[in-house]
């Protein structure tokens, strides 16, 4: 039992990981690119620091921001309306959480094969990035990875195996 919530923990772990650094990289892309438009407006375009790429590059962070907060948010509570779940009695309101919480995974096992044909596809082509002509696959099997994270949270933690938030 240590060794599994031991596993999901490192699980949750990776994606809250991944969710803060891409977060960061769009934080810093756009802040940087906001400044760098002043300075281009003030100077007539003389002066033009922007970054190349940057739509692109924030559009990719934010996906794989996404995507990872996701599986790293299940530990501390999912969103809920309380007026209704709290008329509930505990056994039903276990239940429905435990629902819900299948119905989280099967979305996630879902996007997770979709992604992984994404991926496939894109690495079979060869198919890159509009601007930065970066290998497309890599952001899809990032995706793959932390939607596959989603659906095993999910799933544990419906059946009464999810890592305290804390221990994230």
């Amino acid at each position: 039992m240590n060794a599994l919530l031991s596993v999901l923990t490192a699980l949750r772990r990776v994606c809250l990981w991944l969710a803060i650094a891409a977060t960061a990289v769009l934080f810093l892309v756009v802040s940087f690119n906001i400044l760098a438009r002043a300075v281009v407006d003030a100077t007539g375009g003389e002066i033009n620091f922007m970054i190349f790429g940057a739509i692109e590059l924030s559009q990719y962070a934010l996906m794989v921001s996404i995507f990872a907060a996701l599986p790293a948010m299940l530990g501390t509570g999912l969103i809920r309306v309380d007026i209704l779940s709290r008329q509930f009695p505990p056994w039903l309101g276990k239940i429905a959480d435990a629902l819900w919480l299948f119905l989280i995974a099967a979305f996630g096992a879902v996007l997770t094969f979709a992604f992984l044909d994404f991926a496939q596809t894109a690495f079979a082509r060869g198919d890159q990035t509009q601007d930065l002509r970066w290998p497309l696959w890599p952001f899809y099997a990032i995706a793959t990875f932390e939607c596959a994270a989603l659906a095993i949270l999910a799933s544990a933690a419906a059946l009464g195996f999810a890592p305290e938030a804390g221990e994230a």
